[in-house]
């Protein structure tokens, strides 16, 4: 009997592994097929649809200078203010290390209504914070922070705080947060809970003296 545990153990886990490999490797293979698929659109139609969608493509990959190369192409004629573009484009910027010239995307914006609540906009208080503007990459953040609403810019507006040692007020946002997540209905609650999660694991991990 214990053989047979044994067996159907092994049996079962070398399974699994090599299940795990294929899936990796098809993900690997559809992945770089996609992105070349993309790239031979392209060349055939060099739409704005065609490269924003493999600029986003470059992203999820983390080709991100690949991927600024093809945004800032599409912002001429009609789309040279497009508000959509610029969003994307000041998000890889951000993630490129850019920080200047994400600061700068962000104050084309900064009168765009769609703009105000948008988590592009997360990359602009980021940016700003990396550059040394402490009180507007607050401001920022603040503008943001609106009860029962755009909880993943109030996590991060918690982690700012965090950064600039204001570990009690992050305590506090973090505290309110879960109180507004426990008053939803239970439906609600079930989508937040990938981020109360992140909020608890934030909340556990403060030291305050």
């Amino acid at each position: 009997m214990i053989g047979c545990l044994i067996y159907l153990y092994d049996n079962f886990a070398s399974r699994r592994n090599l299940e795990d490999v294929q899936e990796g490797v098809k993900t690997l293979v559809n992945n770089n097929y996609q992105i070349n698929k993309l790239e031979k659109e392209i060349k055939y139609a060099p739409t704005v649809t065609n490269k924003v969608k493999l600029a986003d493509a470059y992203v999820q990959h983390q080709r991100f200078a690949e991927a600024i190369a093809l945004y800032q192409s599409c912002l001429q004629g009609l789309y040279a203010d497009d508000p959509h573009l610029i969003k994307k484009l000041l998000r890889v910027l951000y993630l490129n290390k850019d920080y200047a010239a994400a600061i700068e995307c962000g104050q084309k914006l900064s009168h765009e209504k769609s703009f105000l609540q948008d988590e592009a906009r997360v990359a602009f208080a980021w940016s700003l914070f990396q550059a040394g503007n402490l009180e507007e990459a607050e401001s920022n953040f603040k503008a943001m922070d609106l009860q029962f609403t755009n909880f993943p810019q109030r996590v991060e507006f918690c982690k700012f705080l965090i950064e600039t040692k204001k570990e009690n007020e992050a305590k506090e946002k973090l505290e309110e947060l879960m109180d507004e997540i426990e008053h939803m209905s239970a439906f609600e609650q079930k989508l937040k809970r990938p981020i109360l999660r992140q909020i608890k694991q934030i909340h556990g991990g403060l030291k305050i003296a």
